[in-house]
């Protein structure tokens, strides 16, 4: 892909691609997509706001799970 992705320090990051399938965390399963890019070790997987508002996710700030 010639995508560029643009990190919030300004960093301009090339995206290698497109995972598309089923998702499935503990019980839940859902169909969705990722983009694939080299984070540069900072994260394992960075989940975003549509994926979260699909699972019905609920963010426990007081001990930082989902």
């Amino acid at each position: 892909s010639k995508r560029i992705l643009h990190m919030a320090n300004g960093a301009e990051v090339p995206l290698h691609g497109i995972w598309t399938g089923t998702f499935q965390w503990d019980k839940v399963k859902a169909r969705t997509s990722f983009e694939v890019f080299n984070s540069g070790g900072n994260w394992s997987l960075l989940i975003g706001k549509p994926l979260l508002e699909q699972l019905q996710a609920i963010h426990d700030y007081t001990n930082d799970t989902i």
